[in-house]
């Protein structure tokens, strides 16, 4: 067995069994190694699973804790260990150069948008760059080299390029800035020189010296040669032109014509050009500027004398001019007169006569005016009319007769305030309780100046208000509700007087309150009320159920419209007062439809319209007295004026007579005509409007214009206020409430326990008013506890006072009925005697008010 090597080397091999295979042998090799196999396959499957999973935290880690953390962390302990260590410093490694890499080209973006907005200039912003890419890799460099050299050669790659960019940005910024400096110096050397050549005394020599001064100056700022060249020339030029702008600007538009013509004529040139440049500037520049010059004079001209016909017609139409503008416009004439042939000049001075022509108009009344221009109509000013100046002068004049005529007709106290007349002051005020109130003070010199108007302008009644006022007055009661519009009335029937012409006034505003006012004025008060409520419940569409021009027209016509057909706008204005006034009085009764209570809404709307006619019922002593409103007069229904009976009108019929006839209405009538007006009752009295009335013979009373009106002489109708033919007698007494007819209207009286307690019976007539006889008499008897002496004393002096015209007896009258009766606990003799003295002395105010002044 020991040569078996030696003798298997020379080819000899031993005569063994090659292989011997042992069943139960086999079997567990089989087994064993499929064992081994098998824990192969699972080492591998577990080493695998661990390696991913030390991957996977290693990762995670690196998330967790950040890249440049774990690198510092693993350089601390010498190196990663293990794979998971392995795994995150790798993926730090790589995660780390990418930030560092990201935040170096933010930081280089950041370094070129500041360069450019800051204007950096380009070596700091190189030396910027340069701390970029040296300094961020410099955070890898004691961790991983390699990689932080590799970085630091990305990152120079990355700067040296935005290098290249910034310097491209900063030579265009460099010269940018160097041709803004270029261009500064030029402009201001050029404004400069410019500004030089439009000052008196320009010399070419020192412009051509300053053009040399600025060309040296800007080669010294690096501007071309060439440039130079074309700035020298446009400088040269632009200044030659301001200077001759500024010589043409300074001649009058005559010498700017005559320098326009000897260019053009070749006779001379402009100043560094020749004949064709010359005619150039003059057509491009010169010509455009003298025709700008010629057409500002002429539009100046044309404007002085269409500004002085403007003047001319305030003039005309009784206005003034202010003499500040006079002056002007003869100053700005005076400008042109060379070149518009005198003809603005010639137009001022004529303004200036004309002003003083109108203003001598301006003195004169109307009647003096229509004596002035008749005569001078006919004979001119010197006894003949025969030049234009002179025709022109009576045209002005008959122009401003006829404007004076319109105006007084429509604005009298406006028209006398505008031509000097008369000043105007307010007499409406607001009080403290914000009511409106008159300012006696102001109405008494209000009331001066209106008579002043009046007699100026021959007007019957003097007006007391401007048109304006009257408009605002009415537009006021227009918008304000019932209790204060009566407020309002109420305050305007303190007026006095003159309260009547007020309400004419107002009525060509709102003719239906000046009614309600004439109401008020003469103590209708609940007819007001009734009235101002009832207009307050239309202006709510709360209209009557039935009342419908159709139910309505008939008893109108009846009542109203067949006896006032003269007074179209009086006979609207009861209209409209009654509608409102059945209005009310149907809401207060409760009364339905019209066509379900036909028989008591025709009743009550007659009713309404006696009310709106100012028909009053009083209470005397003796009886019942009805004033005004509709009643019969010789079988013929005829409107009444609220101050009067039927009595009266009888009694005007009866003292007709031709001297009476000629003494109030200057006209004459044939003697035997009024005998017969008395004897025969065919003769009638017909209302003609305002408070105008005519007779007319008449048959049949329900025919309309089948009436022949008695005539003058003349032939024509004979119109006549009626209380001018009554002997004087006592003003008409007011109701009850003492303030209803005289001083402000006390509204808590109005709104009183009567009025509300309506509807009214037959027997309590809305209409119906009381009061004691014993204020009507104008007498003092009653203060019996005077003596007899000193009531003797006072009678006479009141007696003396009215026959003088001192006292008026109306007012006077007033005054008597606000005087307590003798058995009336207020009743004081000392009081009596000692107002009666202050009315004497020519006080004025009810006892009422007058006792308020000694508290």
């Amino acid at each position: 067995m020991a040569r078996l090597p030696r003798l298997t080397s020379a080819g000899l091999q031993a005569n063994i069994p090659r292989s011997v295979d042992f069943a139960g042998l086999r079997g567990e090799a089989a087994v064993g190694q499929t064992i081994s196999q098998t824990f192969d396959q699972m080492g591998d499957f577990l080493f695998k699973t661990a390696q991913k999973e030390s991957v996977r935290s290693g990762i995670e880690r690196v998330k967790t804790e950040g890249a440049q953390p774990i690198l510092e962390a693993m350089q601390a302990q010498g190196g990663p260990r293990g794979l998971e260590e392995e795994t995150a410093y790798e993926a730090a490694n790589k995660i780390a150069i990418a930030e560092i890499q990201t935040e170096a080209e933010l930081e280089i973006a950041k370094i070129l948008t500041e360069g450019q907005n800051n204007k950096t200039p380009f070596s700091a912003v190189q030396s910027q760059l340069k701390s970029v890419s040296d300094g961020f890799p410099a955070a890898l460099s004691d961790i991983d080299p390699v990689s932080a050299a590799l970085l630091r050669t990305n990152l120079q790659g990355k700067t040296e390029k935005a290098g290249l960019r910034y310097s491209d940005f900063w030579s265009k910024e460099t010269l940018r800035t160097l041709k803004d400096r270029q261009n500064i110096a030029s402009a201001n050397k050029a404004e400069t020189i410019i500004g030089n050549a439009i000052v008196p005394g320009f010399d070419p020599e020192e412009l051509e010296n300053d053009i040399k001064l600025g060309a040296e100056e800007l080669e010294a700022l690096g501007v071309r040669p060439e440039n130079l060249i074309t700035w020298s020339e446009t400088v040269r030029e632009e200044a030659l032109k301001n200077n001759i702008l500024f010589d043409f600007y300074q001649k009058d538009l005559g010498e700017q014509e005559e320098f326009i013509n000897d260019i053009k004529s070749g006779e001379t040139t402009l100043p560094g050009m020749d004949f064709e440049t010359s005619i150039r500037f003059i057509n491009g520049l010169l010509s455009p500027e003298y025709n700008r010059n010629k057409r500002a004079v002429e539009a100046q001209s044309t404007f002085i004398i269409n500004k002085v016909e403007d003047l001319e017609d305030v003039l005309e139409n009784g206005g003034q001019i202010d003499q500040k503008e006079l002056a002007d416009l003869l100053s700005d004439s005076s400008n042109v007169i060379n070149y518009d042939g005198g003809a603005s000049s010639t137009a001022a001075r004529g303004l200036q006569d004309t002003s003083n022509f109108f203003g001598e108009l301006r003195t004169k009344s109307l009647a003096e005016l229509e004596a002035y221009v008749t005569n001078i109509e006919t004979n001119g000013f010197d006894g003949a009319l025969d030049t234009p100046e002179e025709v022109t002068r009576v045209k002005q004049a008959q122009s401003f007769l006829t404007n004076m005529r319109t105006e007084i007709k429509n604005n009298p106290m406006g028209y006398a305030a505008k031509v000097g007349l008369i000043k105007r002051n307010e007499i409406i005020g607001v009080g403290e309780d914000s009511r409106l109130q008159i300012d006696q003070g102001a109405l008494t010199e209000r009331l001066k100046q209106a008579t002043v108007v009046a007699r100026e302008y021959g007007l019957v009644n003097p007006p007391v208000f401007f048109k304006d006022e009257i408009d605002q007055l009415g537009l006021v009661l227009e918008k304000s509700e019932g209790a204060v519009k009566l407020d309002i009335l109420g305050m305007l029937s303190t007026i006095g007087e003159s309260t009547g012409e007020v309400l004419t006034q107002l009525s060509e505003y709102n003719k239906s309150d000046a009614l309600v006012g004439g109401l008020v004025t003469i103590g209708s008060t609940q007819a007001a009320t009734l009235a101002v409520n009832g207009m307050d419940r239309l202006k709510n569409d709360l209209t009557p159920p039935g009342f419908t021009s159709s139910n309505t027209d008939q008893v109108f016509l009846d009542v109203v419209g067949k006896h006032m057909f003269n007074a179209p706008i009086q006979q609207s204005a009861i209209k409209d007062v009654a509608k409102a006034i059945y209005t009310e009085l149907a809401a207060q009764q409760g009364l339905g439809d019209w066509a379900d209570n036909k028989d008591e809404s025709v009743k009550l709307y007659e009713q309404a319209l006696q009310l709106a006619s100012g028909q009053r019922i009083v209470m005397t002593d003796t009886g019942e007295i009805t004033y005004g409103g509709m009643q019969p007069i010789r079988e013929k229904m005829t409107f009444i004026p609220p101050n009067m009976t039927v009595a009266d009108m009888e009694k005007v019929i009866a003292n007709l007579n031709p001297a009476s006839i000629e003494a109030i209405t200057g006209q004459k009538i044939d003697p035997a005509y009024p005998e017969k007006i008395k004897d025969e009752e065919t003769y009638k009295l017909f209302f003609a409007g305002g408070n105008q009335y005519y007779i007319s013979n008449v048959e049949d009373v329900d025919r309309f214009g089948d009436d022949v009106p008695v005539l003058d002489v003349d032939e024509s109708t004979i119109l006549f206020n009626p209380m001018d033919f009554l002997q004087p007698m006592p003003e008409i007494p007011g109701p009850e409430v003492k303030s209803e007819v005289v001083g402000t209207i006390n509204l808590s009286d109005i709104y009183s326990n009567e009025a509300d307690e309506t509807p009214f019976t037959t027997a309590e007539d809305p209409s119906i008013e009381t009061k004691s006889g014993q204020a009507q008499r104008f007498a003092f008897e009653s203060a019996s506890s005077l003596n007899k002496k000193q009531t003797q004393k006072l009678g006479k002096q009141i007696e003396a006072g009215i026959q003088s015209g001192k006292l008026d007896e109306a007012a006077t009258q007033k005054f008597v009925d606000s005087m307590p009766d003798k058995d009336d606990p207020d009743f004081d003799a000392d009081l009596f005697t000692e107002y009666w003295e202050h009315i004497i002395d020519g006080g004025f105010g009810t006892y009422q008010e007058w006792l308020k002044t000694k508290q």
